[in-house]
């Protein structure tokens, strides 16, 4: 492809065909009606009160990209009007431009996703005169942050909400729970998060309650995620004598918990009902489910006398894993929520305990249980194959990858796409919808890494049948990850001599030999940075002058205003470089 000038706003260069619509997704109806509808200063942005929250939102990025101050106000007139219309389904929304602005929708979320398109219409202090009206084809659009592993700060996680957002992804999931750290503050259980092995703290309750209500004012739903029985080593070295499988030999599994004690199942129930008091407006809990190591547990005191009660015999420890999946399912339940669970179990037809087929499956490796046999026993899916959702290190599959998938298709987890290992089913109607899923990346690199597998995903969730070519889609994702950055990232990142390059043509910036940085400031202040993946402060470099990169590099850069504070987000990039030939 040649040298590029790639404009990075965490990360990303096209060269795409200019369209007269850049909304995304593709609207399922837009048309022109001649003539533009110019923003003022002071114009009214009238909305009803349950609708307060979108109408300061909104006002609020329209004067960071038209410059004008507009006041939100209670009411039914306006210069921009927001409506809630109970004839339109709950995503739906209608948006028209003319000598007002009206945005109407079907629920909070439906008015976000109008205003969204409303502001990737804008240009200039100015946007064409038009209307919109568009739904998604299926309901479940989601991405996935693992913040076990690696700490992501709430600034991170409220920039992965406008990734969202601006995608018209309506669900974040968080990976709160793992072998490296139980991020989640329990009130219960205080000693569980008292070590953590990520990098940061444990969130606080009040932090994650600001998250909630920071993404429910953009349209989006955080879904919290607790694992179990698997993957809880951490809950394993805060209490062992609680939760260890005591007595295995030659080993005692240091990662799952003794879900064949009482005590353990109420602590579980315990855990899940924290964790629906903080994410009330979740429809969802996700209880993980999946590569829990059991393979001695049948030595075990407790696991013997339950399988006496059962009547197992033998190694009965995955009929009551299975029978513990329906136990926190009807936790869930209990709590008004629909249970998510990681295809972790198998088909098993003959064991004595069957998980409900009121969960709903993510389907992500096809290992344990094939998709199409899942539908068939009964169970409701969302799509969330490692070919092409899964996101994992460098791992990234490139957009043009993602925009060629549909939801009937997953790839079995590989490293190479040409050896991917395809199944299809035959029909959609249970498959909810599909889910990007973010794995062990640093905090400094999930923007860079997320944002156009998840963006291309929603395109091709929102509209099942492809609504035009690969390259008419490209111009929309470049002008989403330019309104991205320009509301979600302080400084702007530019790159001379990216090229195209990496393994299944991995979507990493990489450049060959040496290339060429420049940072400005999107808003008032100094641009401060850091090169070796450390949070910059006020106390880090001033940027001057453009930097030359001979090696892989890791750029975190910040604003630091005119008060002397850092701005609450950054802007970073790890950038690759790649040996000459």
């Amino acid at each position: 492809m040649g040298n590029l000038v790639g404009v990075l706003t965490a990360f990303g260069f096209l060269l795409a065909v200019v369209t007269d619509s850049v909304v995304l997704p593709t609207p399922k109806a837009e048309r022109r009606t001649g003539g533009e509808f110019v923003f003022r200063d002071g114009q009214a942005l009238a909305a009803p009160a349950s609708l307060g929250a979108q109408a300061g939102v909104l006002a609020d990025d329209l004067k960071t990209l038209t410059g004008k101050r507009f006041v939100a106000k209670e009411g039914t007139r306006g210069a921009i009007v927001l409506r809630l219309d109970p004839r339109l389904d709950d995503e739906e929304y209608r948006l028209r431009v003319g000598g007002t602005v009206t945005i109407e929708g079907g629920s909070t979320t439906g008015v976000a996703w109008g205003c969204v398109s409303l502001l990737q219409s804008v240009g200039e202090g100015r946007a064409p005169k038009l209307e919109i009206t568009d739904r998604p084809d299926k309901p479940y659009r989601g991405l996935m942050v693992d913040v076990a592993r690696r700490y992501h700060s709430i600034p991170t996680l409220e920039q992965m909400v406008e990734v969202c957002r601006f995608a018209k992804i309506r669900y974040l999931q968080l990976h709160l729970t793992d072998d490296q750290a139980f991020s989640f503050p329990s009130r219960a259980f205080p000693l569980l998060t008292r070590e953590t092995r990520h990098g940061g703290p444990a969130y606080r309750r009040a932090e994650l309650e600001g998250l909630v209500r920071f993404a429910k004012a953009r349209g989006v739903t955080i879904v919290p995620e607790i694992e179990m029985p698997g993957h809880c080593a951490s809950l394993i070295r805060a209490m062992p004598d609680l939760f260890t499988i005591k007595g295995t030999q030659p080993y005692e599994h240091h990662a799952s918990i003794n879900f064949a004690d009482p005590r353990v199942v109420e602590a579980m129930t315990t855990l899940i009902g924290e964790v629906c008091d903080v994410f009330g407006d979740s429809p969802y809990v996700h209880i993980g489910g999946d590569e829990a190591d059991l393979a001695l547990a049948d030595q075990n005191a407790e696991f013997r006398a339950r399988f006496a009660e059962m009547g197992l015999s033998g190694k009965g420890q995955h009929a009551l894993f299975r029978r513990f999946l329906a136990q926190m399912n009807e936790v869930v339940r209990a709590q008004g929520k629909r249970t998510i669970v990681w295809e972790g179990f198998g088909r098993e037809p003959d064991s004595p305990f069957k998980v409900p087929t009121n969960v709903l499956v993510m389907e992500f490796e096809s290992a344990y249980y094939l998709p199409q046999e899942l539908l068939a026993d009964g169970y409701t899916l969302v799509n969330t194959a490692w070919t092409p959702l899964y996101i994992v290190n460098d791992h990234v599959w490139p957009a043009r990858k993602v925009y060629d998938w549909d939801l009937a298709t997953f790839g079995r987890y590989g490293k190479e796409y040409a050896a991917t290992t395809w199944f299809r089913v035959d029909s959609t109607e249970r498959v909810l919808g599909a889910q990007a899923c973010a794995w062990e990346q640093p905090e400094h690199r999930v923007f860079q890494s997320a944002r156009r597998v998840a963006a291309t995903m929603s395109e091709r969730v929102w509209n099942l049948e492809r609504r035009g070519d690969y390259e008419r889609f490209a111009a929309r994702l470049e002008a989403y990850e330019s309104l991205l950055g320009r509301l979600a990232q302080p400084v702007r990142l530019t790159v001379e001599g990216l090229v195209q390059t990496g393994p299944d043509e991995f979507d990493n910036p990489t450049f060959v030999g040496e290339a060429r940085l420049t940072l400005s400031s999107r808003t008032a202040g100094t641009v401060r940075y850091t090169l070796d993946g450390t949070v910059p402060t006020v106390e880090s470099a001033e940027y001057r002058s453009p930097i030359r990169l001979t090696g892989t590099t890791t750029v975190r850069a910040a604003v630091v205003g005119p008060d002397g504070k850092r701005s609450r987000y950054e802007s970073a990039a790890t950038l690759y470089q790649r040996p000459s030939a």
